[in-house]
């Protein structure tokens, strides 16, 4: 039982890593890899609050859905349906809070 909890903790760890560098990819190619706006939107703090509730979302959606209990090498297509739809879902909240709180979010995610 602790080997599948390791197991499950490492892939959302993972996972965060994979958040993050997506959305700083999305926010270098929204600007056309200009380092001053990565640098200013950091030194703001907007890609730190934007990535950590994408993040947030991203894994309890995830847990939600009990996506990380399963072994990806005997998934099924509905395994795979619930990952896309778990995938959608985060990204809809994401924008519901940032609309609803009026974070000062990135608009590259």
């Amino acid at each position: 039982m602790r080997k599948k909890s390791l197991l499950m903790a490492v892939l959302a760890v993972a996972d965060i890593i994979v958040i993050n560098f997506a959305v700083l990819i999305a926010f270098f190619i929204r600007n056309e890899f200009s380092f001053e706006a990565v640098a200013s939107e950091v030194q703001r703090g907007s890609f730190w609050l934007g990535a950590f509730i994408l993040s947030i979302i991203y894994i309890l959606l995830h847990v939600l859905f009990r996506l990380y209990r399963v072994m990806w090498k005997y998934a099924t297509l509905t395994d795979v349906c619930k990952l896309a739809a778990a995938t959608m879902l985060s990204y809809v909240v994401y924008g519901l809070a940032r609309t609803a709180f009026n974070f000062p979010m990135m608009a590259s995610i």
